[in-house]
């Protein structure tokens, strides 16, 4: 069986949005290299992105030569606004959380991990190959919109 897709109209506001946008485009903001995004934009950077060259070559394949945008981590600010709506979305408003990116981190019953907590900037013709994100929970905010028929679009092929 699927797994549910919600939608949830502002679920952040107007200016927490942009809040969102200028932290993500700070000067100290850290750059996530071991996403596929990175392997992409890297062009034959193979070794710290996880990924192997026939699944980069597909990437780019896909995308028609495209980048996949530009990928940096959340500051912690940001995951501290978005956390708690994540938490009542899911009905876990009584659970603490914990953004926590290390290898191994076993949180108690009580405590809800947030890995990979990240924010993406594509750019006209930008996107990503389909993948897998292989998480219990994926959670994808819109922080601008697109005129209609210019992309910025989240597609669900299966």
């Amino acid at each position: 069986e699927a797994p549910p897709v919600l939608q949830v109209s502002s679920f952040l506001t107007p200016e927490e949005c942009e809040r969102v946008v200028r932290a993500a485009c700070a000067d100290d903001v850290e750059e996530c290299t071991e996403y596929l995004n990175h392997r992409v934009n890297a062009d034959g950077e193979v070794e710290a992105s996880g990924y192997d060259e026939e699944q980069a070559a597909a990437a780019l394949a896909w995308s028609d030569g495209a980048t996949s945008g530009r990928r940096v981590r959340m500051p912690d600010e940001v995951v501290e606004l978005v956390a708690p709506r994540v938490l009542r979305l899911l009905g876990l408003e009584t659970r603490k959380h914990r953004f926590a990116e290390e290898l191994y981190f076993r949180p108690d019953r009580a405590t809800v991990l947030i890995r990979d907590a990240t924010v993406v900037r594509y750019r006209g013709g930008e996107g990503v190959a389909p993948h897998v994100d292989g998480k219990d929970c994926t959670i994808l905010i819109y922080l601008n919109t697109v005129a209609p028929g210019a992309g910025g679009r989240t597609v669900f092929p299966e």
